[in-house]
């Protein structure tokens, strides 16, 4: 047991610069570490507070999107409400410029005939003032 201990005891007197210089390093990087450690902390929450206010944006911007879509689409329905109507009246109004055509048409019939007969008549009158002359 005593020769390991040397044998250790040995191998540690001629490792020790190197132990030596693997621990100043370990604690070189620690020191570097705790030095650094709060601006990369500080970095990735200002990282994660950036992408969470992008989404914020990125939804807001949906939203409004959305919205505006729905406006459209209310006012395309709206639009196409308001033609429909508007289709609806001018097929009345032909309907009622045709109607109104067929009545003009029988009238002017009647009148052709009463003119006609007016004519008649007038010939008739006179032939009378004719006779009674």
């Amino acid at each position: 047991m005593e020769q390991s201990i040397i044998e250790i005891a040995i191998a540690v007197a001629r490792d020790s610069p190197a132990l030596a210089t693997a621990g100043l390093i370990v604690v070189a990087a620690l020191a570097i570490w705790i030095r650094i450690s709060p601006a990369v902390v500080d970095y990735y929450t200002r990282r994660t507070e950036r992408e969470e206010a992008r989404e914020v944006r990125k939804r807001e911007e949906s939203e409004d999107r959305a919205k505006l879509e729905g406006q459209w689409l209310e006012s395309q329905k709206r639009a196409t409400a308001a033609i429909e109507t508007s289709n609806q009246l001018v097929k009345r109004m032909v309907d009622k410029i045709d109607d109104d055509k067929s009545r003009s048409e029988r009238i002017e019939g009647r009148l052709a005939k009463i003119d006609g007969e007016m004519g008649q008549m007038a010939t008739e009158i006179h032939l009378i003032k004719e006779i009674v002359k």
